[in-house]
């Protein structure tokens, strides 16, 4: 799994000399009820890589990326906003915990999900 995970970062970085001017569902349609979120100018912050793909996190979405991973190519600083349902899930809290223990410094690597709950809601 690691060897896995170091492969794909050393292609991310090979991708880095290419700029994304915006996210869109990997089909390319977006719906025009999203077009007024989906910027269509602008780059991404020098010395950040993003990905996103669908993994069907909910089986009622068959087609949408639902998934991404955005990497510095150097440690950062990070900060989050979490819940504070008493019900928290387990990444809501691992992830806190990390950015506690770390002082939110270090961070190379955020991965976001979409259509999962943080917690019993």
């Amino acid at each position: 799994m690691i060897r896995e995970w170091t492969t794909w970062l050393r292609g991310l970085r090979q991708l880095s000399s290419h700029i994304r001017h915006y996210s869109a569902p990997i089909d390319g349609f977006i719906p025009a009820a999203k077009q007024k979120y989906v910027p269509t100018s602008g780059t991404y912050p020098k010395g950040f890589l993003v990905s996103g793909t669908h993994v069907g996190v909910k089986p009622s979405n068959t087609r949408f990326p639902d998934l991404a991973i955005i990497v510095s190519e150097t440690r950062c600083s990070g900060a989050a906003v979490f819940t504070k349902n008493k019900f928290q899930a387990a990444p809501v809290t691992v992830s806190r915990d990390i950015l506690r223990s770390r002082n939110g410094d270090g961070i190379r690597a955020l991965v976001v999900n979409s259509g999962c709950a943080n917690a019993v809601t």
